[in-house]
């Protein structure tokens, strides 16, 4: 008994193997195998490999149909590509000359153009920095001045001058303002017409008990001499006198260049000031205070500088040499011996 269950499992095992190797249904032949042990391994061995089905060979031809018309396809877009290139070919070849002529030139024009619209875009990407980085176009040592006079006359004086050197290119590297200035008064050796005086606001009395220009000129002039350009609010005005008090001293300071903010803003300095928001402290015209709009109006144009912050936050340089007179005598003043002045602080060289 036990031999015969062994023989049957070992034929359903083996009907079951070559079942699956000819792709025949694995149960139907392991029950063959258990009734028919040995007649149905025979057949199942004599019997071929189970083919596909009709539907999987349709798909079969449908793919590689699928693949010809694909193919076929490709070739016929690959001979009308060269087709078209061995036309265009042709029909340049075949352009008149005129044509030719033309269609060169309306090259030459759009690389021009092109040209020109790469240096336009290089300008706007030099200019157009971020807002939240200071920048400050032009010279990199603009010079700000203002200057308060006796009068307006060739033959008056410098009463105070004021001078701020600001130093554009290393504002930039910092990223704050760097500068450096000077604040002088002067004994202008005559008296102010009134007019003058009430605008800068020095009696006779005191402006007599000051230092000369030339006791300052080289201090000045040093500030000059390290610009590159000298700034002021009708620049001309202020040239004039500083010539003139240089001059007097037998000192040429040469050909310097200049630039107006009363030519940039149009109008008095006070008018353009108030424009930005800018108003002016008091009635008297302050050099320092007169340099310091200048300079707003100069940077408003030149800078992305906040110059209403600025003006409000800037600390105005202080007089470095004003002497405080004596008491002022009751009546009429004594006269002025400028010669013995002059003689004696600066020698008989600078007398006139």
């Amino acid at each position: 008994m036990i031999i015969f269950i062994t023989f049957i499992f070992i034929s359903s095992s083996i009907n079951a193997f070559l079942a699956y190797r000819l792709n025949r249904s694995i149960t139907q032949w392991i029950l063959a195998g258990i009734i028919f042990p040995f007649f149905s391994f025979v057949l199942l061995w004599s019997l071929p490999k189970r083919g596909e089905s009709k539907v999987d060979k349709v798909d079969k031809v449908d793919k590689v149909d699928k693949v010809d018309k694909v193919d076929k396809v490709d070739k016929v877009d690959k001979v009308d590509k060269v087709d078209k290139v061995d036309k265009v070919d042709k029909v340049d070849g075949n352009l008149p000359q005129k044509e030719s002529e033309h269609i060169l030139e309306n090259i030459r024009k759009n690389k021009v153009e092109n040209e020109k619209l790469i240096e336009i875009a290089n300008r706007i990407r030099e200019e157009k920095i971020s807002k939240n980085k200071l920048y400050i176009k032009g010279k990199n040592k603009p010079l700000f001045v203002d200057v308060e006079t006796t009068g307006l006359h060739s033959d008056d004086q410098i009463v105070s001058i004021c001078m701020i050197l600001l130093y554009a290119d290393k504002s930039q590297e910092l990223q704050k303002l760097t500068y450096k200035s000077l604040y002088y008064i002067f004994d202008p050796c005559k008296k102010s017409h009134p007019i003058a005086e009430g605008i800068h606001g020095y009696n006779d009395w005191t402006l007599r008990h000051q230092n000369l220009f030339e006791e300052k000129m080289e201090h000045i002039l040093s500030f000059i001499e390290e610009s590159d350009v000298i700034v002021a609010h009708n620049v001309n005005f202020d040239m004039k006198f500083i010539r003139n008090s240089f001059a007097n001293a037998k000192i040429d300071i040469g050909k310097i260049d200049t630039m107006c903010t009363m030519e940039m803003h149009g109008g008095s300095l006070s008018a353009c000031s108030k424009r930005l928001g800018i108003q002016r402290k008091t009635s008297i015209h302050d050099a320092a205070e007169d340099v310091l709009m200048c300079m707003c109006l100069y940077l408003e144009k030149m800078s992305n500088i906040n110059v209403l912050d600025m003006y409000h936050s800037f600390t105005l340089p202080k007089l470095k040499n004003f002497i405080e007179p004596p008491p002022i005598p009751d009546g009429k003043l004594p006269r002025r011996n400028n010669i013995k002045k002059r003689n004696e602080i600066l020698g008989e060289k600078f007398i006139k």
